[in-house]
């Protein structure tokens, strides 16, 4: 196999369950590198909004999986309070992206919100599509 995903298909967009308690929510994402995407995630039902690196282990292969790991920042908006309560997220996680540019991905790990009333272990789970031919890079 000599193609790489994520190097073919850098941009995509997501749709995602995950969170503290299965929280919906969509986002964009952008392979800087192979190994080394940007992502963006906000929830559509809560204020909750998270953006950060994940790194893809053997990105660089042309093999379709990938183990990641990353670093988020994470932020609820409480609009009745007017308060924002930020944290981290460290997820480990797995990608698959099939040649067609849909994928799945599933990953699990500790959060750092001190103020909120909730699970230490963030989860997501997505399903979302990279598009052909959307890279600035050659």
């Amino acid at each position: 196999m000599d193609y790489n995903p994520r190097k073919e298909r850098p941009f995509g967009v997501k749709g995602i369950i995950g969170g503290f308690e299965f929280i919906p929510a969509l986002g964009i994402e952008y392979y800087v590198f192979p190994d080394l995407k940007l992502e963006y995630d906000a929830g559509f039902l809560t204020n909750l909004h998270n953006i950060g690196l994940q790194y893809h282990l053997f990105g660089n292969r042309d093999k379709p999986a990938t183990a990641t790991i990353g670093a988020f920042y994470l932020a609820l908006e409480d609009a009745d309070r007017g308060t924002t309560n930020a944290g981290g997220y460290f997820p480990l996680g797995f990608q698959y992206m099939g040649l067609n540019g849909w994928f799945v991905a599933a990953e699990i790990g500790p959060q750092t919100h001190k103020n909120i009333n909730a699970n230490p272990w963030f989860f997501g789970l997505g399903i979302g599509y990279h598009f052909n031919g959307l890279k600035w890079r050659k």
